[in-house]
């Protein structure tokens, strides 16, 4: 894939293998560029590779109305100096997240304009993960609505 496409897609740092188109779905089968993975317990970088993971099927953006999965291929490695086994981070995606960073700054762009139920439609995301990623992003400092009993104008 050319890098343009992938920088478009934020898919940098990751290798795309084969597409796969569905019906209103595209799937991307990508794995992890880089062939060491840093230890999360002394920090150092190991290139064993103890195993692999199943592939881990990730929400990403839509594109052109249809929305695109990455199955991601994580390798398990293995730290000769602390003794321990890890999985490789992926970058733009949490530990245990079911979308990438990417999706959920786009849903913070169409919160801005639309509704919840309308991202829920379009994205097929819950309201609990598009409330949970809006706060996130709020500042803190803004005022605790449940706390105020009298009326106001902003």
């Amino acid at each position: 894939m050319p890098y343009v496409i992938q920088y478009l897609l934020g898919l940098q740092g990751l290798i795309v293998h084969l597409v796969l188109h569905h019906f209103s779905e595209v799937h991307l089968i990508v794995s992890v560029r880089r062939k060491t993975g840093t230890c999360p317990v002394c920090g150092k970088r190991s290139r064993y590779v103890h195993g692999y993971r199943p592939p881990q099927y990730v929400k990403h953006i839509l594109v052109g109305g249809r929305q695109l999965y990455l199955v991601v291929h994580k390798r398990r490695f293995y730290c000769r100096h602390c003794s321990s086994a890890f999985v490789e981070e992926v970058s733009g995606l949490a530990k245990w997240g079911r979308h990438t960073n990417q999706l959920a700054d786009e849903i913070l762009l169409r919160l801005k304009e639309t509704s919840f139920a309308a991202i829920t439609r379009t994205t097929n995301l819950t309201y609990r993960t598009q409330t949970k990623e809006l706060l996130t992003k709020v500042n803190p400092s803004t005022p605790k609505w449940e706390e105020i009993n009298k009326p106001f104008v902003m």
